[in-house]
């Protein structure tokens, strides 16, 4: 049962079936392949189309109820330990999403403010007891309030979480369209500290408006259909709180207020009138396992992501700390074994927040590593081999989780030659 969201998804019936290798299995006879946003996995000489099954495959199978994005760029909720292919819209899951844990210090009701307040001056607005909410700033025509937006979440980003009843269709709202000076709704919950942290809101309007700490300058102008916004500032003081700012002439709408320690945005955590944490995923194939046995044993590996957020080398494979698939920047994808890489340059779209389609390929004396049909990259040293457990996206370090979705994976028992790895 999902927590903290509405109503729970209905699972897919299981259709597993073992004869032979099904249509969709990648070329080259893969011993194994994962496709997290199709809902469907192969191992050595059996299909998995079940959500139990193909779960049962991972020996720690740990995620958080979370928001995501749909290919279709709507948010939908899913539910903790969840495959979220098997929760979304059919041929829309961009993937399994793998996060850090991070916290959201707001301490307001982020996604269901509790009751309507009539718009009003800042006064106003502060004598109807807003939890963790005050407005400050403006002038006599400046009016903050609570107000119903349904009409236009329906057509958009927020639309399935309206839906499902994961939302209420309330909103914060500052119309400073006649004021004369910069105005503030002031949210609960501070830094705490002046390490980095980002701000975020999803919001629609006109004008400059948005999401800033304690007051200070705003990020870019809203957009006349609701869309995330996000600015990363370092606090000047452990009190500074997320406001939100609204210039003279602007107009905003708001919700999914979220103040998170560090260095990029992660998908929204809803608060309910306190902080509140999100757990970090975690995916693993424990050494001996069946999957874990045909990945160790992979000469050539696949793999598809989509929406990296970034951070220091987001990972996307680990085989127990002896080989590594990662991405050393936005454009350099790497094959690491001990203190050797091999940098390939990300071809195509050019930066892993797009989709990047990596291959890596392994013997007794070299590695080799291409994305995107970018710049192939090879290095003459011996590799030490694939041992022990196998992280999927993340290795519980902080600075290295993939912080966004695994689309699909294939391993393969030979290597590749430099034309089989053109993806």
């Amino acid at each position: 049962m999902r927590i903290g969201f509405g109503i729970g998804r209905a699972l897919l019936a299981s259709r597993d079936v073992t004869a032979g290798p099904p249509a969709w299995l990648l070329a080259g006879s893969p011993t194994g392949q994962i496709d997290f946003g199709d809902s469907r996995a192969w191992l050595t000489d059996t299909a998995y189309t079940s959500e139990a099954s193909i779960k049962a495959l991972f020996n720690t199978f740990s995620t958080p109820a979370m928001l995501v994005l749909d290919t279709d760029g709507k948010y939908r909720a899913v539910d903790a330990n969840s495959l979220h292919s098997f929760q979304m819209t059919a041929g829309k899951c961009r993937g399994q999403s793998i996060w850090e844990a991070r916290t959201n210090k707001c301490t307001n009701h982020s996604a269901n403010p509790l009751a309507l307040v009539a718009m009003g001056t800042a006064s106003a607005f502060n004598a109807a007891s807003v939890p963790n909410v005050s407005a400050a700033g403006g002038d006599a025509n400046t009016l903050f309030g609570i107000v119903d937006d349904s009409t236009n979440i329906s057509s958009s980003i927020l639309s399935q979480l309206l839906s499902d009843g994961d939302i209420n269709g309330r909103v914060y709202r500052v119309d400073n369209t006649s004021g004369a000076s910069f105005a503030y709704l002031t949210i609960g919950g501070t830094t705490g500290n002046t390490n980095p942290h980002v701000v975020s809101i999803v919001s629609r309007g006109t004008g400059n408006a948005g999401p800033t700490l304690s007051n200070s300058t705003a990020g870019a102008a809203t957009t006349a259909a609701y869309s995330r916004q996000t600015l990363l500032r370092t606090p000047s003081s452990s009190i500074n709180t997320l406001s939100v700012r609204v210039e003279p002439g602007a107009e905003i709408y708001f919700i999914l207020t979220q103040l998170e320690e560090g260095s990029i945005a992660t998908p929204p955590i809803i608060v309910t009138g306190a902080t509140a944490a999100r757990a970090a995923s975690s995916i693993i194939a424990a050494d001996g396992s069946d999957l874990a046995t045909v990945a160790q044993g992979a000469k050539s590996v696949f793999v598809q992501t989509s929406n990296v957020g970034g951070g220091s080398g987001p990972r996307m494979l680990e085989f127990g700390g002896t080989a590594i698939l990662n991405f050393n920047s936005s454009t350099v994808a790497r094959a690491f074994n001990g203190s050797a890489a091999a940098d390939a340059t990300i071809g195509s779209a050019g930066t892993y927040a797009g989709t990047v389609k990596s291959a890596f390929s392994m013997d007794a004396t070299s590695f080799t590593s291409k994305a995107n049909g970018g710049t192939q990259a090879t290095q003459a040293s011996a590799w030490a081999g694939n041992t022990g457990n196998v992280y999927f996206g993340d290795r519980a370090a902080q600075d290295r989780t993939l912080n966004g979705y695994l689309n699909r994976m294939a391993f393969w028992p030979t290597k590749g030659t430099a034309d089989g790895l053109t993806t």
